[in-house]
């Protein structure tokens, strides 16, 4: 018998791999674009700080037992970042998107209905936070390299990406603890509420698709990109002059 973090990758198998291309398409573009980037930074945040305060809010024995780590709060990481991108008092002015605004609703009335189904959300994101989050770390990186070489070696921002930064956390073991969490939570599931996790958790990336999709500045960015392999042919040439 398959455990039940196997029967969730397999049910989302088609709504994840969709996820997947359009974040590679639109959000892997946001990399090069620090206006892209806080965007869509923006639109998750929302997300993440609402699951955040429903923890604290509902107490609930299954939602405490998949936060495996404290290191996994996001929300003042969030904050961290969006405060270098946007102007100081950007809380008080922000605007909830549409996209965002029907997220947020399904987050609320499910913790009024039927919180159990809040654990699809905790579970993908988080998870998916981990897993993307290290590739997104790598490639910001590897951006602040180029444009130093691009820029005759002057210094670069230091600045951290704080919302894919978690420490000294092992990533391996932490994901590997919360597919054991959402295992042992449905074992004391039944039919019904197993399968209603199921169906909730193709709605996640449902949801997440449509915020995605409302991130701001893809156009320019996707111009940016158009001119990266001439930008890289000039880190070749650069590189063969201060190199050789």
């Amino acid at each position: 018998m398959s455990s039940f973090s196997t029967e969730m990758r397999v049910a989302t198998r088609q709504p994840h791999a969709l996820s997947d291309a359009l974040a590679n398409s639109k959000l892997a573009i946001a990399l090069s674009d620090e206006t892209v980037w806080a965007d869509a930074l923006l639109v998750f945040y929302e997300v993440f700080k609402r699951l955040e305060e429903f923890k604290e809010e509902l107490s609930m024995a299954e939602m405490e037992k998949l936060f495996v780590d404290k290191r996994l709060l996001r929300a003042s990481a969030f904050e961290k970042d969006l405060n270098r991108y946007l102007e100081k008092d950007w809380k008080t002015k922000h605007f909830t998107r549409p996209e965002v605004a029907e997220y947020l609703d399904r987050l609320n009335t499910l913790k009024t209905e039927r919180p159990l189904l809040l654990l699809a959300y905790v579970y993908h994101l988080y998870l998916g936070l981990l897993s993307g989050g290290q590739i997104i770390r790598t490639k910001r990186k590897l951006r602040k390299f180029t444009w130093s070489f691009l820029n005759y070696f002057k210094p670069t921002d230091s600045h951290v990406d704080w919302v894919v930064e978690f420490g000294d956390m092992n990533i391996g073991e932490t994901k590997k603890k919360i597919r054991q969490s959402i295992n042992e939570i449905a074992e004391n599931l039944n039919d019904e509420e197993r399968l209603a996790l199921l169906d909730e958790s193709k709605k996640v990336f449902m949801y997440n698709n449509n915020i995605i999709k409302s991130v701001k500045g893809t156009n320019r960015a996707i111009m940016w990109k158009m001119f990266y392999f001439v930008l890289v042919i000039k880190v070749s040439v650069l590189a063969y002059l201060y190199l050789r």
